[in-house]
């Protein structure tokens, strides 16, 4: 008798349940959640998400409703906003040379748009951080600095 509960043990654990051919499920391998989608179309999806974050939404609020629009799990809401992070860091990485020229053109737009609206102060602030990237304020502030005063007293 303990011989027969050997073999049955011996017997159970040989087989997994992934080397088990069922002649039923032979090439029908089945997934927990559906079917996997193809590369081109999550790739799609990202892309969608890309463009809408410039809307001015919080990046929670912009995954929540990608979740909901594609009709997809928050999880996967979630890894795509990791691929759009990292399409983010490439971007900037490839255009990190060229983001100082852009962004004093962006703010000469802005200086001559406060100016045609008679905003003076956004005006006078956008006109002293040009000025700070020029390097033109940097003599401006060595004359107005204010002189050091050392006093000292001594005991008579």
């Amino acid at each position: 008798m303990p011989e027969e509960e050997k073999y049955e043990i011996e017997y159970g654990q040989g087989i997994s349940d992934d080397e088990y051919c069922d002649p039923k499920t032979i090439g029908k391998k089945k997934r927990p959640f559906g079917l996997r989608n193809s590369e081109a179309l999550i790739e799609n999806r990202v892309q969608r998400l890309y463009k809408r974050q410039l809307e001015g939404l919080t990046c929670r609020q912009l995954v929540l409703d990608h979740a909901e629009k594609e009709q997809i799990a928050l999880a996967t809401a979630w890894r795509d906003w990791k691929k759009v992070q990292a399409l983010n860091n490439e971007d900037f990485k490839l255009e990190r040379e060229n983001m100082a020229g852009r962004i004093f053109s962006m703010r000469n737009k802005l200086f001559n748009a406060s100016m045609k609206r008679g905003q003076m102060a956004t005006a006078a602030q956008v006109l002293d951080s040009l000025a700070k990237m020029v390097g033109c304020d940097e003599v401006e502030e060595k004359g107005n600095s204010v002189p050091d005063i050392n006093i000292k007293i001594e005991r008579e």
